[in-house]
């Protein structure tokens, strides 16, 4: 439904000129229309608002390129083809353009990279594939209970990609509840050494650290895990537990009631929480 478009790209582009996306979307919508020209300029416009993605010389070359005019198609073209993010339609398009313009040599060398990146991009998609389905298999055996399995599964994950940062999630979390500290403290070092930790990373080398008796690293994953997900009721219950073994019944406290409210049917955390009032109260300490 080009035509459809064109009216409310047209409001977009009216309020904010600068939008890349509405330019972008005007030249998809006017090259559907047929109207090369206008949707060369499009994604001209688009072009120069984002002139390191290689997407918008790529249209406007293969317009152009519709249109007969192969030479300018050419030369956009050969500015999407020098982008970092430059992918291998890019070379097919380019390939195309330099023979109808009767470059035959420039089509040649065009097509042969063609080639080149094709075939990278088809086995970078058939490995993304196959870790997605056994990722989703280790997740269909944890279901069922099927450990080994499960541990199988986000091995083989590592051994196409080692750093994969849900493989290495899962398989920490399965050794942490099996206490194979050596071999959670591996896939751990391999999260940490991320350029960013994220809220499950944190919780898991807290929770490693906690099982470890290393309570002031566990109390700094731990906070840094809650200042990304507060919400967690298993990681409230977590810092609680440090917070008992540091001596500071207080924040225990505020921790256990923050996990009993964010999952009242978990019996134990109900039972640390109730057996932390136990002691306040035989302190004389008033809950509140």
């Amino acid at each position: 439904q080009a035509s459809e478009a064109i009216k409310p790209l047209r409001a977009a582009l009216e309020a904010d000129s600068s939008s890349v996306s509405a330019h972008y979307g005007m030249g998809l919508s006017l090259w559907a229309l047929g109207r090369h020209e206008e949707a060369a300029l499009s994604f001209l416009e688009a072009e120069k608002l984002a002139p390191q993605k290689a997407a918008y010389p790529y249209h406007r070359g293969v317009v152009l390129d519709e249109a007969g005019k192969h030479l300018q198609a050419v030369a956009a073209l050969q500015n999407a083809a020098k982008l970092p993010d430059a992918f291998s339609k890019v070379f097919f398009a380019l390939g195309h353009a330099c023979r109808k313009a009767g470059l035959l040599e420039e089509a040649k060398q065009a097509l042969e990279k063609y080639q080149t990146l094709f075939q990278a991009e088809e086995a970078e998609r058939n490995r993304s594939l196959k870790i997605e389905q056994l990722i989703s298999n280790g997740q269909a055996q944890l279901e069922r209970n099927r450990t080994r399995e499960a541990l199988s599964s986000f091995e083989r994950v590592l051994e196409i990609d080692p750093d994969h940062r849900l493989a290495n999630q899962y398989l920490a979390k399965l050794y942490l509840s099996s206490n194979w500290w050596a071999n959670a403290r591996l896939h751990l070092e391999r999260l940490q050494a991320r350029a960013t930790v994220d809220s499950e990373t944190a919780y898991l080398t807290a929770v490693f650290d906690y099982q470890q008796k290393r309570m002031g690293k566990a109390l700094e994953n731990a906070l840094k895990s809650k200042r990304l997900w507060p919400g967690r009721s298993e990681l409230r219950n977590l810092l609680g537990n440090i917070q008992v073994a540091l001596g500071r019944p207080d924040e225990a406290l505020e921790e256990y009631q923050a996990a009993v409210a964010l999952a009242p049917e978990r019996w134990d955390f109900r039972a640390n929480l109730e057996s932390l009032i136990r002691r306040l109260d035989a302190k004389g300490k008033k809950v509140p």
